[in-house]
């Protein structure tokens, strides 16, 4: 999604850190991490084209997000492709350009929809609630 496609797409979780601004922008199951600093919007996440982010958050320190996870292809003939992929947990040092975000993967995320709200961060963690009752806390450090 370029910012000209995201122009017309639904923007709405509107993060202010420091003097940049973060927001979603999508439609339907699509949707990019988009940032601003001056100038144009530009997309930061995914970096992947094709792919979409969910659950951004900052702290102006760490970033947090999720992908949903890419298929694999079958490995013969008679295996059957891959139904719907699970959701996975990225975090990285805070960056406002596409090609300075250095992604590690911190594990799966345990709800099989994205979450409507931003992950919470601070201090080197990271928290979310995808169920009733059930919280989500994740050390950025090792996951």
């Amino acid at each position: 999604m370029t910012p000209a496609q995201a122009a017309g797409d639904q923007q709405i979780g509107l993060t202010l850190v420091h003097d940049v601004a973060f927001w979603r922008a999508g439609r339907g199951g699509e949707a990019a991490v988009m940032v601003w600093r001056g100038g144009a919007p530009a997309r930061l996440l995914p970096r992947e084209p094709g792919a979409s982010a969910f659950g951004f958050g900052t702290d102006g320190t760490d970033m947090v997000w999720l992908e949903r996870e890419r298929p694999r292809e079958p490995t013969s003939a008679h295996e059957k492709p891959p139904g719907s992929q699970g959701l996975v947990v990225y975090a990285a040092p805070f960056a406002v350009s596409a090609a300075d975000v250095r992604p590690r993967r911190l594990g799966r995320y345990p709800g099989e929809q994205p979450p409507a709200s931003p992950l919470k961060v601070g201090c080197g963690w990271a928290a979310h609630n995808p169920a009733r009752g059930l919280v989500l806390l994740l050390r950025l450090s090792d996951g």
